[in-house]
């Protein structure tokens, strides 16, 4: 019987990263929330839908500015002027 998983040496490597890959993005998007929950409270699902749907490098900067913003609503704008 054919065991096509073995078929090429090659689908480690990139199962292992795109693994990665998938599992820092899950990571970095929740970061963003959980950061702004402590002193704002729970946020509405639509705003950590937001988060979810930013590309990494916005996250980044997300994260940086969550600790100027201070409340949701300057986080709401931050993200309007996106």
């Amino acid at each position: 019987m054919p065991r096509p998983w073995r078929s090429s040496k090659n689908w480690w490597p990139s199962a292992a990263k795109k693994g990665r890959q998938e599992g820092r993005r899950a990571e970095s998007g929740a970061l963003p929330g959980r950061l702004v929950k402590r002193p704002c409270g729970a946020l509405p699902a639509a705003l950590s839908e937001r988060f979810e749907q930013l590309p990494l490098a916005r996250l980044g900067a997300l994260v940086e500015a969550i600790l100027d913003l201070g409340d949701v609503e300057g986080l709401e704008e931050w993200l309007r002027r996106l």
